[in-house]
């Protein structure tokens, strides 16, 4: 048996049978004890690393919104935890695109019916505005003529990281983005994410207008934020 075999067995807590052939009864007893400590060693280890793990992915989840600013209609700002248990889709768009102002009732007629629950009250859907718009001014008043959701603090770099993460741009926005890759869609364009920013759906809403809100499965789990 190789110090090699020897460790492994160890790191199981298993006494190797080769060992105990020609050991005497207090010998195996020795190392049995051994093994069990071991044993108890790499499950602390392992529970230590798991745990570890654990801290991680809940670090990695808040990263998502933290720092940004999100803000209603009339302008309060709105924590991003009123956000869990709901689907999020964020809304890139822009004032100044004629596809995105013809669009964009069609999302308020399509929010108004399916955000709240009619039996409940729940929030079943938000949305976040992601604003193309090219100065504050402009966004707000494109804001003021959005449906009764959410928009992300205009002065916040996750703005335009979000557009470069998510590759959904207008194309007049690419001389001050730069990007480093290509872009899948302009805009209008939906996102819809979780709370890790992991995205679960993409509507592509440029091409198909309302018919892409068919895709964004609000009462599925897999769906929620």
């Amino acid at each position: 048996l190789d110090i090699g075999q020897l460790q492994a067995s160890m790191m199981i807590g298993v006494v190797p049978a080769q060992l105990m052939r020609g050991c005497s009864s207090g010998a195996v007893s020795v190392l049995s004890t051994r093994v069990r400590r071991t044993r108890l060693v790499n499950g602390a280890l392992m529970l230590t690393a798991l745990s570890a793990s654990f801290g991680t992915a809940q670090a990695q989840e808040g990263e998502f919104l933290s720092g940004a600013k999100l803000f209603d209609k009339s302008g309060n700002e709105v924590s991003a935890d009123s956000l869990k248990g709901s689907s999020v889709s964020l809304y890139f768009a822009g004032q100044w695109c004629p596809m995105c102002t013809r669009f964009t009732p069609s999302l308020q007629e399509f929010y108004s019916k399916n955000a709240v629950c009619s039996k409940t009250g729940a929030q079943k859907a938000q949305i976040i505005f992601v604003s193309s718009d090219f100065d504050k001014s402009s966004a707000m008043t494109h804001f003021a003529s959005h449906g009764d959701w959410l928009m992300l603090d205009y002065d916040s770099p996750l703005r335009n990281e979000l557009k470069l993460k998510y590759q959904v741009w207008g194309g007049a926005e690419t001389q001050f983005l730069k990007p480093s890759g290509g872009r899948r869609s302009g805009i209008p364009g939906m996102v819809v994410v979780n709370a890790s920013g992991k995205e679960l759906a993409f509507l592509s809403t440029e091409g198909q207008g309302a018919n892409a809100l068919k895709g964004w499965k609000i009462e599925e789990a897999e769906h929620k934020f």
